[in-house]
């Protein structure tokens, strides 16, 4: 019956020390007494007011192993992390809507819309003659035949993999092979088709020189954007943001790596405080508290 009394009255003193307790860390074992209310509500003796009583809890003016450094670190360093992050995202928005204004002022000279032009026009120009040359492959049985054996292989190779739960790989490739034999033969008669006909090889040459002269225009305008000096200055500072961003946020981690260790490490001396449950024997049972030996 005493041990139970005890044991209740030992977890109400624990309860209400505990709900005084503010939310907050601070000095460990070398903590001295402070004038606050926590100290004002410990009955202090002469002998033991300056070496043996402590407050329950640490105050707040009296640094010593409190992390207070390493916890406003933090939202600075990570402001600092926010700001570096959205300059380098700001600058790669600049770099990348300079470069395109740039590259719209090139594609509007007259000379490149002009080659642009005949390109498209020699492009088309050359699929008419292509289709005229092939025309008379319509009435070649071989060919004609040949590409109806290609439809119907295509069906059959679909139908085989999709409408069965296990197809058969090595007939699907067997057919698949004897597709592209098909198909081979077929290229082989267009290809004799075109290079007969005259109106082709003339209109292909004519797209060739028409899409080199592109190309030119596109080299040349590559060269210009990467020779000019604004956007070599953009560049450079994007660079420049990009490891100020990651530094940044190697701090950010770094400052709450410290901060975790040193709360840490406040937790563990607030574990040993001098006014804590004994935890050993019988005075816990009794809700008894004392003050740790120095």
């Amino acid at each position: 019956m005493i041990k139970s009394i005890g044991l209740g009255f030992g977890m109400l003193i624990s309860s209400v020390v505990i709900a005084a307790d503010p939310p907050r860390l601070g000095n460990g074992p070398q903590f001295t007494p402070s004038n606050g209310p926590s100290t004002r509500s410990i009955p202090q003796t002469s002998e033991s007011q300056e070496s043996k009583v402590l407050t329950p809890f640490w105050d707040r003016p009296v640094e010593g192993d409190l992390p207070a450094a390493d916890i406003r670190t933090v939202p600075a360093a990570a402001a600092r992390a926010t700001e570096a992050k959205w300059v380098h995202q700001q600058l790669t928005h600049d770099l990348r809507l300079a470069t395109r204004t740039k590259v719209m002022q090139l594609e509007s000279q007259p000379e490149y819309r002009q080659a642009l032009a005949e390109e498209a026009s020699a492009w088309e120009n050359l699929q008419n003659a292509r289709q005229r040359a092939l025309a008379g492959l319509s009435n070649n049985d071989a060919y004609q035949a040949s590409l109806n054996l290609r439809h119907q292989l295509s069906e059959q190779i679909k139908d085989l993999y999709f409408d069965s739960e296990k197809p058969d790989m090595e007939r699907i490739s067997a057919m698949a092979h004897l597709k592209l034999a098909y198909v081979s033969d077929n290229r082989k008669l267009e290809t004799d088709a075109l290079a007969r006909d005259s109106d082709y090889q003339q209109a292909r040459a004519r797209y060739m020189a028409a899409a080199q002269r592109v190309r030119e225009f596109r080299e040349t305008h590559a060269m210009v954007i990467a020779g000019d000096e604004s956007l070599i200055s953009l560049r450079r500072a994007v660079a420049q943001t990009r490891i100020a961003k990651l530094s940044a946020l190697s701090y950010l981690k770094e400052a709450k790596n410290a901060r975790d260790l040193a709360l840490d490490y406040a937790g563990y001396y607030r574990s040993v405080d001098r006014y804590r449950p004994i935890g050993y024997g019988g005075w816990y049972e009794l809700g008894g508290y004392y003050p740790l030996p120095r």
